[in-house]
């Protein structure tokens, strides 16, 4: 669960470092052994009929997609919602537009069937704004509002 909670780990090593012994102490770094990687995951209520939408939508995204291999899993969040767990593992030299496409593809799609991300990477915010209902970036700007007044934390970052 500290995944779920934001606490970094090395559970996506596997993914982007396939076949490695996964030593506690190894020196890995992604960005400078050329590595990519973009995790969606959206969240989904707990109900048979909406997990099995939310898995129509994504297995077809990525059926169109040349990152048909992409694996799904889903951790309970809690008794009422899931979230599904998608790795997007690419090489930055080769294939970033198309991992960069495929999280766009996913994020509209889910969207349209009403399945939001739990966290969006700041290289997607543009397009995470542009699906949300002009109600919640209201209701996200005056909670921004009540706790930073002074609007000190990523002035013009997040916000429309």
């Amino acid at each position: 669960m500290d995944l779920a909670l934001g606490i970094p780990s090395q559970v996506g090593m596997k993914i982007i470092y396939p076949g490695d012994e996964m030593e506690p102490n190894a020196d890995r770094d992604p960005v400078r052994d050329g590595k990519g990687l973009i995790w969606f995951s959206p969240i989904c209520p707990l109900k048979s009929d909406d997990v099995q939408r939310l898995l129509v939508v994504l297995r077809e995204t990525l059926d169109q997609s040349e990152f048909k291999s992409t694996p799904i899993t889903f951790t309970t969040l809690t008794n009422r919602c899931m979230a599904a767990v998608l790795p997007i593992a690419f090489d930055p030299q080769v294939n970033r537009k198309g991992a960069q496409l495929l999280y766009r593809q996913l994020l509209y799609r889910c969207r349209e069937e009403g399945f939001y991300p739990y966290r969006i990477p700041i290289d997607f915010i543009l397009e995470a704004q542009a699906v949300q209902s002009p109600g919640y970036w209201a209701t996200y700007q005056s909670i921004k509002l009540a706790i930073d007044p002074r609007n000190l934390y990523a002035r013009g970052r997040y916000i429309p």
